[in-house]
């Protein structure tokens, strides 16, 4: 008799605890996850979606051309760190001094300062460089 009664206070020991945890479940999801004004755990409130920022870097490997027809520089443009070939397009501020051809920018023969931009065609990003076209020595 004695175990039957041990275990009913044991079968009504576990009743309580369920019942106090389930309690406390529904006192934390009323409450949005908070517990005598601590958060306890985070409710789809607390999850913001967060902007993501992309950037785009456009660089030379020279920042001066002479006027030699012959002479070029390579542009290398990247958008987030990338190394890309597409996905952006380019402006000259002068096309009288240099052209550009996949990424080669080849004087013109012409002394002036020109301002290259690249601008992503996804993002509303873009980044310039600015190249010298000096006198070249042959002259």
């Amino acid at each position: 008799m004695e175990k039957k009664n041990n275990l009913d206070k044991i079968m009504l020991i576990v009743f309580i605890i369920t019942l106090l945890t389930g309690l406390l479940t529904l006192y934390i999801v009323l409450n949005k996850g908070s517990v005598f004004g601590k958060r306890l755990v985070s409710t789809s409130e607390d999850i913001v979606e967060k902007e993501v920022i992309h950037s785009i870097q456009i660089t030379t490997d020279k920042k001066y051309l002479s006027t030699d027809s012959e002479d070029t520089a390579n542009l290398i443009v990247t958008i987030d760190g990338v190394d890309i070939q597409d996905g952006f397009e380019l402006e000259v501020s002068d096309e009288n001094l240099v052209s550009i051809e996949n990424n080669v920018v080849t004087s013109l023969g012409k002394t002036g300062e020109v301002v290259i931009k690249a601008k992503s065609t996804d993002y509303e990003i873009e980044d310039e460089i600015t190249i010298e076209i000096v006198e070249s020595d042959e002259n």
